[in-house]
Parts: structure tokens; sequence; C-alpha cells
């Protein structure tokens, strides 16, 4: 147990600093309208690897759909129509993709032997909020 005053300035545990320490964050650009194109380009391609690795190890079936107007990726890994998890993919509603998060949805939809539905909701700085969480509602609600 940690008392407070080991905890001094970043209210984190000593531990917890040393890994932070030893595994920095790579710098990041700020996501404008004039480099949000590249951005995304560049993350995609990153994640292209580890993207073929989960659809060639976990078989689900894709195809794109829509759910209450809002496009979105249907993630099938079985026959239960009746198991449905509704997935909304990470990046701060400024990066990313139902496609990029399939190493996550595919191995989800392999287990459940049911489906996974990831909207595909407006970004920004394209899109204002609330368009991402309006999408987002638009599915659940679908």
């Amino acid at each position: 147990m940690h008392s407070a005053a080991e905890f001094p300035r970043s209210g984190i545990s000593p531990e917890a600093q040393a890994w932070l320490d030893a595994n920095p964050s790579a710098p990041r650009e700020i996501v404008t309208l004039d480099n949000a194109e590249r951005i995304r380009a560049e993350t995609l391609a990153g994640f292209g690897p580890a993207m073929a690795e989960a659809r060639a190890e976990f078989r689900v079936h894709e195809r794109d759909i829509i759910e209450g107007a809002v496009p979105c990726s249907e993630i099938v890994g079985g026959d239960r129509a009746d198991v449905v998890v509704l997935y909304f993919f990470g990046g701060g509603y400024v990066m990313g993709s139902p496609g990029e998060d399939i190493v996550i949805t595919a191995p989800i939809a392999a287990a459940i032997g049911g489906r996974v539905v990831a909207p595909l909701y407006p970004l920004s700085p394209e899109h204002s909020f609330p368009a991402a969480s309006d999408a987002g509602l638009d599915v659940y609600r679908s």
C-alpha cells in the first residue's frame, strides 16, 4: 500500500510512473482539416498487418450495412442472430474506423457466435459535436 506522500505531484504510484518513463508516448499531430486525410491514411496503413492477421485467425464474415441511416460494418462470427454487440471504435471521434478495429471485433464476434455491429460514425474536425454521438444513438435505436 502506498501513502499519499508517495504521490506528490502526479497522483500515480512510483511503479506506474516508472512504466510511463520507460514507455513514452509517440508525439502526435493535432488533427486538422488540412492533415486529417493524411494522418488517417498513415494510421490505417500501420494497422494493416494486424487487421490481416485478425481476419485470417478468426474467419469472420464482414459486410457493410446501414442501421438507422448510418453506415456500419457487420462482423459475423456464427449463426446466433439473436446475439448482437454494438461496438464503437476508438480514436477520440477524430481517428479510427470499424475496419481498423477488426482486431477487436473479430474475436468478439467469434467468441459470441453472433454479430458485432460497428457504426462508421462521422469524425471531427469535418463533423462537429454531436454528429458522432447522434449517429451512435441512431444505430442503437435501430
